[in-house]
Formats: structure tokens, C-alpha cells, sequence
């Protein structure tokens, strides 16, 4: 029961009006007005400072007070879907938060977001400016991931990427204990500058020594320590060990090694039998040098010329500019054949 008249405003009839709760003095003091409806809390005055609490205009509610602390979630639910249900500006206006339950988007720095989440620069300035700074904690030594992406497309970026530091612009990379780098689809990098630009490569090591490198550019390194490839395969070996094997098939036909032009001409092949050809791409004895394809009429010849004109076998002495040994023929010759002279010609 109310035991106080005295506390109300005189002449209210509290039953009838229920209108205005005051100190019992003056309207100008009344700490609560209610209005008529019961609905809107209008005009709260002198006892802001007391309730933390402040009604700029109707449907307006903040809280005000410093240092004042909220338990419990806060779920706002809007009676109808809205662009901006809830908004942080700055001074000036100028959005800096924005949240749009129409099309369940959220935007830092617009109002109107065109994503889920859409971050853009308030003043357009690139010098320190991080639109989006991610971080990742650190624990036991090990970088923890500061994003990850789950489902569908992880990270899809149409405007380029831009680092403008000094040092590593973009690293990506697995450290310890994570969980290594899986692609399922190519990485595509080009620098549009004529610098370098682009300083990426993939290593294999052995503890802390690599042992291979891929490079961006096209090179390879394959080697104990080898970083730098001088050419788009280089490889170095170590001690006394094989530096280059290549094995073929016991059932081999096709060639094991071919060298070719830029028109796919073969230059140099070894076939599945060790025969080399020089200027042929089907060596006919143990070494074939020329375009000719007939062999030869012996067999086990060791070195077979065939051109399509004459043929020319010649050994200089390149120190005393002179010919040593010539042998040239326009209709053919045999030289120490069916013969234990090899001095013999017939």
C-alpha cells in the first residue's frame, strides 16, 4: 500500500491518471513521467544521473552512465528486418559500424555493406592504414593461425594483393606442428612490374639443409645447399656419388633422353638400347651422327655418318690450325674394313 500522499505530486489522482511520479514538489523536479498509453518513456530528467538511463526522444534508449556494467547477452530483435538495425559513428557522423539484419551483412567503416562482411577504409589514405589486421597468438613457440577458412571458397581476392613493406611482403608458409599446405587447385602469381617481383619457391630439406628447390621463375636446384639455380634445372652433386641417373624400362622403346629444338626437332636422343644420335632422332649404330636414316652395311659399327650429300670426316690440330686426318667422299668409301691393316683402303 502507498503509505506517503505526501510523496506524489499534489492534485494527482494516482487511480484515475497514474501520469506522473515526482519528488512531491514541482513538475520541473518530477524524476518519471509516464505517459497516458503507458508505452513510452518520455522525458527523463534530473534523475538520469541516477538511473543510467536516458531518453533522448521517443523510441530512444541509452545507457549514459560511466563505469556502468550489463549482465546477461544483449539480443536485439528488431519488430521488422532493417539496413541499419544497429550503428556506431564517429563525431563527425561518419559511419563506423553498421549492421544490416535485411541482408544479414556487416559493415566496418559503410553503412551499406555488399557482403556478409564488408571492411572499408574511412579515409581512403594507404600509408598505415590496415583495413583488416589479423593476429595470431602465440603459445609453446608455435604461431597459432589467425584466420582460417572452412567450406567452399576460402579467400577469394579480385583486386590484387598489395604489401608495401620492405622486408617478406606475403608469406605463406607451415610452421611447426601445423598442419602442412594442402592445394587443390594451382596458385597462378605474376609480377606486373619489370622487377623481380615475385620471390617464391618451394623447398625440400633435410632437417635445416635443402636439398631441392622449385622457384617461381621456372628454375630448379636439386643439391646439398643448392638455393640458386643458374638454369632451369641445375644439379650439384656431393662427394663422389652419381650426379645425374636416368633408368629405363626393361620393356623400353621409345628413347630414354632427348634433347630437342624449340620446334620439337630432336637434337641429341639416347634410345632404349644406348645408342646415341646426334642430328637423328632414331640413332641406327652405337653413335649416329647425321639426318641420313639408311645404316650401315656392316654390323657393330661403332660411329655411323650419314648426311644427305657428301660426307666428311675431319680431325684437326686446333693448336697448329691444320688438318691431322681427312677423309671426304662424294660416291662412298670403306677405310680399314674386312682388314687387320687399318691403313689398308679399298
Amino acid at each position: 500500500p502507498i503509505t506517503d500522499a505526501g510523496a506524489f505530486y499534489a492534485g494527482v489522482d494516482v487511480e484515475s491518471a497514474l501520469q506522473e511520479i515526482g519528488d512531491g514538489t514541482t513538475l520541473d523536479s518530477r524524476y518519471l513521467k509516464i505517459a497516458n498509453n503507458l508505452s513510452d518513456l518520455n522525458n527523463v530528467a534530473t534523475a538520469r544521473t541516477n538511473l543510467g538511463l536516458v531518453a533522448g526522444g521517443a523510441g530512444d534508449i541509452w545507457v549514459e552512465k560511466a563505469g556502468d556494467v550489463m549482465t546477461g547477452a544483449l539480443v536485439i530483435t528488431p519488430d521488422s528486418d532493417t539496413t541499419s538495425i544497429l550503428q556506431v559513428n564517429q563525431a563527425d557522423t561518419t559511419v563506423v559500424f553498421n549492421v544490416d539484419t535485411t541482408n544479414a551483412r556487416v559493415g566496418i567503416g559503410t553503412a551499406t555493406p555488399a557482403g556478409s562482411l564488408t571492411i572499408q577504409n574511412l579515409t581512403g589514405a594507404i600509408v598505415n592504414a590496415n583495413y583488416l589486421q589479423i593476429v595470431g597468438a602465440t603459445a609453446n613457440n608455435i604461431n597459432l593461425p589467425g584466420i582460417e577458412f572452412k567450406g567452399g571458397v576460402g579467400l577469394s581476392q579480385y583486386g590484387g594483393i598489395q604489401s608495401n613493406s620492405s622486408g617478406v611482403g606475403i608469406s605463406i608458409r607451415t610452421g611447426k606442428n601445423v598442419t602442412t599446405l594442402t592445394l587443390q587447385q594451382n596458385i597462378f602469381m605474376y609480377s606486373g612490374d619489370s622487377g623481380a617481383g615475385i620471390d617464391a619457391y618451394t623447398d625440400i630439406k633435410t632437417n635445416t639443409t635443402t636439398i631441392a628447390r622449385f622457384r617461381a621463375d621456372g628454375n630448379v636446384a636439386i643439391g646439398n645447399g643448392l638455393i640458386v639455380p643458374a638454369a632451369r634445372l641445375h644439379v650439384k652433386g656431393t662427394a663422389d656419388d652419381e650426379v645425374f641417373i636416368v633408368q629405363a624400362n626393361a620393356t623400353q622403346i621409345a628413347n630414354i633422353v632427348e634433347i630437342q629444338a624449340s620446334d620439337t626437332t630432336p637434337l641429341v636422343v639416347v634410345d632404349g638400347a644406348g645408342q646415341v644420335g646426334i642430328g637423328i632422332a632414331s640413332p641406327q649404330e652405337l653413335l649416329h651422327v647425321g639426318a641420313g636414316i639408311d645404316g650401315s652395311d656392316i654390323t657393330a659399327t661403332d660411329l655411323l655418318v650419314t648426311r644427305a650429300g657428301p660426307s666428311n670426316l675431319s680431325v684437326r690440330d686446333s693448336t697448329n690450325d691444320v688438318e691431322t686426318f681427312l677423309f671426304a667422299s662424294s660416291v662412298g668409301g670403306i677405310m680399314g674394313t674386312v682388314t687387320n691393316d687399318p691403313l689398308n683402303i679399298q
